[in-house]
């Protein structure tokens, strides 16, 4: 399409028309009239490099299309080449008029020189008036055939001074050969039209030897004075159809449809275009038009044509030249089709862009070596395509459209003239230049009233949806981009809320959405949703609600008219189960059940599938009527059982119930006897009436008392046993319980024995109840937190039936444990023997360390330094000196580093009892010289560095038992002293790094008063717990010193008045309070734990513990996790042998869990040591204990067990059902309730509540009791 128009004359007719507002009016309706038949092609796309004469580079950019063109600057500013210099100028205007300037583009700054900006209002009606002016009374010839074949004549024009560019060859196979691909082509006219025409359609074109004509081309091609373009362009055509005549062609082979006109009339013509920027004005401009009379040549009329020329490319760079390129052929033969343009003809925007070939498609690829496919709508009126009308909801695969006719048509509620199509356009054939790289889903909105095609951005006849909601096309911004198509990962949503959306022009709601756009593909989804169904049924039958419904019903309803068959959906659970789809309103359901409510729904669907989902209908049917029929205690209810039944109204049902041994039937009760609807209430078999719902119980009783004995988890009654027992009256049955699982407890005895104040004493395990009548007891057990059992138990073992005895145990940094102790290892002696274990278990290595072949060595203590260096400390025998004190180092390898013996003078008794190892690797071992104390100090590499003892005031017996370091540097230990005669008192000094001893003192009044285990605090106090004798007994003793040795407090504990209570190990708590352990007598001797308040010494909580056997039970080490759970490590007596027994309490003396381990049955295992590993990172606690098992009379080994606890900060205890960690008043309403039915029961509750209070599982609150009460 040409416009041009020469802005240095422009014509007096063009001013008055655009001064003219009458004129303009005469020009928009001339152009109303025409443009179903506007025809051209746009300017070829991009700007030229073109020189001035003077060498100057600048770039010129042709606008507009066959009515009118310009060119512009790189800038945007009018330019015009002055035909006699040569120049390219810029346009200004003189006296309201746009003129050349003398201004060389490039040399002067266009805006000081108030250069022309091209004003598109004036071109647009330029380019109307003359196309009005050419297509006005006009015979308009048929239209070429869509189908079949259509034959189209080229005629080659030469003008008398340029020829046609290449033999008539080149432009044959131009048009018909097949994958035609010279000179970087992608196809012919014939392989094009094939391609979207999906084969329908062969342009099968006659290429004769170029005719020559009389004149030069500016003749035919030159703009005229006063607007008119390309004024003699017909007489081109008119000319060369003469000179063909005159050669004598037969034109009656050119109507390939039999319609008396010619198929196709294509002029190829010598030259370039002028729609090539930069190029001569006189060329003539691709175009499609007619002749201005219709020429009938061997009785085929001929008036339609179009031009192009016959070389591309741009005069001033000879590189772009070439044979004409396909592109703007195929366009211009697409208006011989019928088809118009759909690019905006006004430049303010770009219409379909380059998503279809009547638009800027023609010019894809290089210049048009790749044109794109007609858009959906353009094949659609061809007949080349039937899109799919959707009619029904569902999910849509849509191939690509390059090569399957298949589009989808969105008509919904809109006027037949206005509709949507959505068609798959992908990276093939000739789309392979179209904008975008990932390509995908296109809709196109059509509106068929539209006669302006796309010359209106605001309503254009065939107007792309960009699916970015970016008009790009409509703001000119570009002729499309990858953004436009809709796909995954781009917009996947079209309906009437996104953007864009799918109304009309007029904003009426289309009623049918797109969703779900899958990825781009050759076959891409689409969802299709919001068409409505045919409508709601009505009228159902049973009415909804409806109740007392016949067993027999069926179910009927009206449908709507559209409705073509129905879902039906039935059941007892709303909406009810789907039954199937049938054509009728009527549906049987089967036999109903009495009382039951039951649901109903019918879809309805049209014959394209769409639903109409119904509402939700219910009815109920007839009830029977319930008898519940239940027993008590001594017999059973025979016939018809005991249980819930159902009968139908006014029926008379047999009842028979048949007592236990040592039971008799009494008689029956409930509200079928209340009502008076039980025959004889009296007799074991008789009737009841049954018209409404009764409940009915079968009452026993027993010429003795029956005792039924039961359990929780975790134990069991062993006297007289789980079950049930006959008594005579008012005799009293011992009963007995015992735990059977680890980590459970015996709390309590509960039920109606208790509950009655049968039971002697409910805590105790062991008690009496009185059978005055009949009872029931349940022994009740704690539990807590399962660790994950014992990870690994391993034993070690010297030589065979030998005995090997565990001491301590100790933990380096990387979380390995060394244990050690004394075996016979090489002979039948005792030696020094350590074993290292890694996390997993795994034995890393053994090492045993004899001074003395003959002798034995006693190893006791066991500590790590900070380079995960091992010493161990103990005693060694020799026949010379006694007993020495003996120490030995060795790496984390079990390399032994060096030795170290301690003898005093002679034949001594020297001994380490402990071993302790500073920052700095300086190690401290403590025990005795002989009978004075002792304490040691030694570098890392063995040297000794100091040596202390302390003789007490008596002259006796003095030891120091065990030791701990502080950050200084500062040893502390505790042991005994002897002050006056054989009496002993609690010790614990002090003493610097440098040995000097600081500070000691003692505890103690009467005779038999030590002190066992030391333990720092963060702040530098000293805690130190062991025995002291009191006038009666002895008992626990704690002490806490300040850094300097002030005694700050000391607490005493006593099981008894008059038994013996050892305290043999101390740990402080995170929270700066203190643990102790040991065991302690009061009916037996337990293990017993304290936790006391590190400032005023004031105990917080005691928890004993008693194995099953009532026997003695000892807790000897102790440690605390980071969270403040305690863990207290040593054996337990039952069933005739020891066990080891690990306890763990949490912070507030819950008792968390507890671990046994029976290693041989009927034989001993005894726990001496553990010791405590935080995993913060599996936010658990690592539990290591150690000690000997027994594996037969003559045979004792080490015994190492690995628990793992995750951290937990309380138990779950009896009686809590609110999982709180915690029993109160939640709890006991839980439990109450399960045990009273009736205010009548109310006097009992605290009864229940006192007995839970005595043992210890509520917490005294009177409010609540009184509220109870």
């Amino acid at each position: 399409m040409k416009i041009f128009t020469k802005a240095n004359s422009p014509s007096k007719n063009n001013q008055n028309i655009l001064q003219s507002f009458s004129g303009i009016l005469f020009i928009l309706f001339l152009f109303l009239l025409v443009t179903e038949t506007s025809i051209a092609v746009p300017a070829c796309p991009g700007g030229v490099k073109v020189k001035q004469p003077d060498g100057t580079e600048i770039t010129v950019r042709l606008r507009g299309d066959e009515f009118v063109h310009w060119n512009e600057s790189e800038d945007g500013f009018q330019i015009t080449k002055n035909k006699k210099t040569k120049q390219w100028v810029y346009v200004i205007k003189e006296s309201g008029k746009a003129v050349a300037s003398q201004h060389a583009v490039g040399k002067a700054h266009p805006k000081s020189i108030k250069a022309v900006i091209p004003d598109i209002a004036e071109m647009t009606a330029i380019a109307r008036m003359n196309k009005s002016e050419k297509l006005m009374d006009l015979e308009q010839p048929a239209l070429a055939p869509l189908t079949g074949t259509m034959r189209n004549l080229v005629i080659l024009v030469n003008f008398s001074d340029m020829t046609v560019a290449y033999p008539r060859q080149n432009y044959d196979n131009l048009f018909n050969q097949v994958g035609y691909s010279t000179d970087g082509a992608v196809g012919s006219v014939k392989d094009f039209y094939h391609e979207i025409s999906y084969n329908a359609l062969t342009v099968q074109s006659t290429v004769v030897e170029p005719v020559t004509l009389n004149n030069g081309y500016a003749y035919y091609g030159a703009d005229g004075s006063n607007g008119e373009i390309d004024l003699n362009a017909q007489q081109m055509v008119a000319q060369a159809l003469q000179k063909l005549e005159t050669r004598g062609f037969d034109f009656s082979t050119m109507d390939g449809d039999g319609d008396g006109w010619i198929d196709g009339l294509t002029i190829i013509h010598a030259g370039g275009g002028e729609e090539y920027g930069g190029n001569d004005p006189d060329y003539i401009w691709s175009h499609q038009w007619a002749l201005a009379s219709t020429v009938t040549y061997d009785g085929i009329k001929m008036k339609t044509y179009h031009t192009e020329p016959a070389r591309r490319g741009w005069d001033t760079h000879p590189a772009t030249h070439g044979i004409t390129r396909i592109g703007v052929i195929c366009h211009e033969n697409g208006h011989f089709l019928g088809l118009p343009d759909l690019y905006d003809y006004d430049y303010d925007s770009e219409g379909a862009g380059k998503f279809c070939l009547m638009a800027g498609g023609s010019w894809n690829g290089e210049y048009g070596t790749t044109p794109a496919h007609m858009s959906a709508w353009c094949k659609s009126d061809l007949g080349w395509i039937t899109p799919t009308l959707i009619l029904a909801n569902g999910t849509y695969t849509l191939p690509m459209v390059e090569t399957n006719a298949q589009v989808l048509k969105l008509q919904g509620d809109f006027p037949s003239s206005q509709y949507f199509l959505v068609e798959n356009k992908q990276n093939s054939g000739f789309d392979s230049a179209l904008p975008g790289s990932s390509r995908g889903i296109l809709i196109w909105h059509v509106d068929e009233t539209v006669t302006t095609n796309n010359d209106d951005q605001t309503h254009y006849l065939v107007d792309l949806e960009e699916a970015s909601g970016t008009q790009h096309l409509q703001l000119n911004e570009n002729e499309g981009e990858d953004s436009d198509y809709y796909r995954a990962g781009n917009a996947t949503i079209f309906n009437d809320t996104s953007v864009p959306n799918n109304k009309s022009y007029s904003s009426q709601l289309l009623n049918i959405n797109i969703t779900n756009v899958g990825p781009t593909g050759a076959n891409m989804a689409v969802t299709i949703s919001g068409i409505p169904g045919p409508g709601l049924p009505m009228n159902p039958n049973p009415a909804n609600g409806a109740i007392d419904i016949s067993l027999n019903a069926d179910l009927s309803w009206t449908a709507p008219a559209e409705a073509t068959s129905h879902d039906v959906y039935f059941g007892t659970v709303s909406p009810g189960t789907f039954c199937g789809n049938q054509t009728g309103t009527f549906f049987d359901p089967g036999t109903l059940v009495h009382g039951t409510t039951y649901y109903w729904r019918i879809d309805e669907k049209d014959t394209y599938g769409n639903i109409s989902t119904g509402t939700v209908w219910s009815f109920t049917t007839i009830a029977n009527h319930l008898l519940t029929i239940s027993a008590s205690a001594g017999g059973t209810v025979t016939t018809p059982g005991k249980g819930t039944f159902e009968y139908e109204h006014g029926t008379n049902v047999s009842v028979a119930a048949s007592p236990d041994p040592y039971y008799f039937f009494v008689k029956w009760t409930g509200s079928a006897v209340a009502e008076g609807k039980v025959a004889n209430p009296n007799s074991p078999s008789t009737t009841v009436l049954m018209d409404d719902d009764y409940s009915l119980k079968a009452n026993f009783d027993s010429i003795y008392n029956r005792l039924i004995a039961s359990s929780t988890s975790g134990g069991t009654v062993i006297a007289p046993g789980i079950g049930s027992y006959f008594y005579d009256p008012d005799t009293n049955v011992q009963i007995e319980a015992t735990e059977d699982i680890n980590n459970f407890y015996f709390i309590n005895w509960t039920g109606s024995a208790v509950l009655n104040g049968k039971v002697a004493d409910p805590c105790s395990r062991i008690t009496n109840v009185l059978m005055s009548d009949d009872y029931t007891v349940q022994a009740n057990y704690g539990f807590a937190m399962t660790p994950i059992d014992n990870l690994w138990t391993k034993t070690y073992s010297g030589l065979s039936n030998s005995d090997d005895y565990a001491a301590d145990i100790a933990a380096d940094s990387n979380g390995n444990v060394y244990v050690t102790g004394y075996a016979k290892y090489s002979g039948t002696n005792y030696d020094f023997t350590t074993v290292k274990y890694a996390p997993d278990g795994n034995q890393l290595w053994i090492k045993t360390y004899n001074r003395n072949t003959s002798n034995n060595d006693y190893a006791l203590a066991i500590t790590a330094d900070a380079n995960s260096n091992v010493i161990v400390a103990g005693y060694s025998y020799t026949s010379f000196a006694g007993y020495d004190a003996l120490i030995v180092k060795y790496n984390s390898e079990g390399t032994q580093l060096w030795t170290k013996y301690y003898n005093s003078t002679g034949t001594k008794n020297d001994r380490f009892y402990d071993v302790a190892a500073d920052a700095n690797g300086n190690i401290y071992a403590v025990g005795r010289a002989n009978d004075d104390t002792l304490i040691i100090k030694y570098a890392p590499n063995g040297t000794m560095l100091w040596t202390k003892t302390y003789n007490g005031s008596a002259n006796a017996y003095d030891a120091l038992y065990k030791v701990a370091i502080d950050t200084q540097g500062n040893a502390f230990a505790c042991g005994e002293t002897s002050l006056s005669g054989s009496a002993r008192d609690c010790m614990v000094v002090k003493y610097a790094p440098d040995g000097t001893r600081l500070w000691l003192q003692t505890h103690g009044d009467f005779d038999n008063d030590f002190l066992e285990s030391i333990a720092l605090g963060a702040d530098g106090s000293v805690y130190v717990t062991g025995s002291i004798e009191t006038e009666t007994d002895c008992d626990y003793v704690t002490l806490k010193y300040s850094p300097t040795g002030q005694k700050i407090w000391d607490a005493n504990y006593s099981g008894s008045a008059y038994g013996w209570d050892e305290s043999v190990a101390v740990a402080v708590c995170p929270d700066g309070n203190v643990v102790v352990t040991g065991y302690s007598t009061a009916e037996n001797v337990d293990s017993a734990t304290i936790k006391y308040n590190s400032q005023t010494g004031e105990q917080i909580w005691v928890q004993r513990y008693n194995g099953g056997a009532n026997s003695t039970d000892y807790t000897e080490s102790i440690a605390v996790d980071r969270l403040g759970n305690i863990y207290a490590h040593g054996r337990r007596y039952e069933n005739g042998n020891n066990d080891y027994l690990t306890i763990c309490y949490n912070a507030d003396g819950s008792l968390l869990w507890r671990m046994n381990h029976n290693g041989t049955a009927g034989l001993d295992d005894i726990g001496t040591a553990l010791v405590v590993i935080d995993d913060e990172e599996e936010y658990q606690s690592n539990v290591y204990v150690t000690g000997t098992t027994q594996i037969s009379a003559t045979n004792c080994d080490y015994l190492t067990l690995k628990y793992s606890v995750d951290y937990t900060p309380c138990r779950q205890p009896l009686g809590d059902l609110t999982g709180d960690c915690k029993v109160d008043l939640f709890d006991f309403s839980i439990y109450a309730d399960s045990y009273f039915t009736s205010q009548q029961d109310f006097s009992m509750l605290c009864d229940l509540a006192q007995s839970w209070l005595e043992c210890g599982l509520l917490i005294q609150d009177n409010c609540w009791l009184q509220s109870i009460e």
